[in-house]
């Protein structure tokens, strides 16, 4: 049976709260980028998706559209609200895009992009090393703190400097999103910590060094998306 545009719609707010980029949805669902945004946007102004809609000559309802979304192993859920990003947390993250515009793809590949990520036993509601190279971390207090900040110092580890509040461009938030997942898709699904350690290890170790490489050669492109933004929000 094919899928009813609620459906499409319903899977679009289901993917984009699990913070996947437009493109990403629009190539696993078989759409375009612009109806994927368009979707999205229309349901951050109204919160909601209509509880009944005719498509030709097929009815649906929410309900039916959940179930559709457990059999593909997605969530439904209320989208989440954005981090706080004043003015000038803007400005700051324009300067940091000014100052890396020019950095190549090689310079990208010495970065090692670090995240926190937490995983549940049961799903995921949350996000955690060669010769010249530089470290990335964000801003959370425990990597800004006297006693971190000594320790790269002491080992002579050079810091990527990265804007407070800054918009996701470090492209280890799309693996984590890949293993959080892969790991929905399993059959077996994790019944305790040292099983979903275990699972997660697994996961992880399944991704192709291909699709690692084609995240890091598309650095220079994010840059160059967040000064078209002038350091505001982009489809990353």
């Amino acid at each position: 049976m094919p899928k009813t545009s609620l459906e499409i719609h319903a899977q679009v707010i289901a993917l984009h709260t699990e913070q996947q980029s437009c493109y990403a949805i629009a190539k696993k669902l078989g759409t375009t980028p612009s109806t994927v945004n368009r979707i999205v946007k229309r349901y951050g102004a109204t919160g909601k998706l209509e509880e009944k809609r005719k498509v030709t000559n097929i009815t649906t309802s929410l309900n039916t559209v959940r179930r559709a979304l457990k059999r593909q192993r997605l969530r439904f859920a209320v989208r989440k609200k954005k981090p706080l990003f004043s003015e000038c947390h803007k400005q700051l993250t324009h300067e940091w895009a000014k100052e890396h515009k020019d950095w190549t793809e090689d310079q990208w590949r010495k970065v090692v992009f670090s995240d926190d990520s937490k995983f549940n036993i049961v799903g995921s509601d949350g996000r955690e090393w060669s010769e010249e190279w530089v470290f990335q971390q964000d801003n959370d207090p425990k990597h800004t703190s006297r006693s971190t900040v000594k320790w790269f110092n002491d080992h002579a580890i050079t810091v990527l400097p990265w804007s407070p509040q800054f918009l996701d461009m470090s492209p280890i938030e799309h693996l984590w999103n890949e293993v959080d997942r892969r790991l929905r898709l399993r059959q077996d699904l994790p019944t305790n910590k040292d099983d979903l350690w275990k699972k997660l290890q697994g996961e992880w170790n399944c991704i192709e060094v291909e699709d690692v490489q084609k995240l890091v050669k598309s650095m220079p492109n994010r840059v160059q998306t967040l000064l078209k933004a002038k350091g505001g929000y982009t489809n990353y």
